[in-house]
């Protein structure tokens, strides 16, 4: 999903698809490794270029995405104080686990977020 100001990029997301083993290993850092198997999808990429930030356009971007994942369970990972305390817990995340290095930049803290399946698959 991206988001367009006429034919200017101005932010992506995507829901993703990890791998077993790279969804495992995100809540095994958290702590919550019981979990993983519930939360097949992953919302990533959410971006917002620097010039267009702090606009509320994160919201729409992560509304987007999260229409294409049906009643799947999805989590999140973020080190972003904007979408910890507001985007995704206003879209049903929860923050789950405790937070973690970053594997990029070890001085940097993540954050898991789970949203549970929205219906009986």
């Amino acid at each position: 999903m991206t988001l367009h100001d006429e034919k200017t990029l101005i932010g992506t997301a995507a829901i993703k698809q990890p791998s077993a083993q790279h969804r495992t290993r995100t809540f095994i850092k958290a702590g919550c490794d019981n979990q993983a198997a519930s939360h097949p999808l992953e919302l990533g990429w959410v971006h917002v270029h620097e010039d267009r930030r702090c606009q509320k356009h994160s919201y729409a971007l992560v509304q987007e995405a999260m229409k294409s994942i049906g009643y799947h369970g999805v989590y999140a990972t973020t080190k972003n104080d904007g979408m910890r305390d507001k985007v995704l817990p206003k879209y049903g995340f929860v923050r789950t686990g405790k937070d973690f290095p970053s594997t990029l930049k070890e001085k940097e803290s993540l954050s898991l977020f789970t949203r549970p399946a929205t219906k009986e698959e």
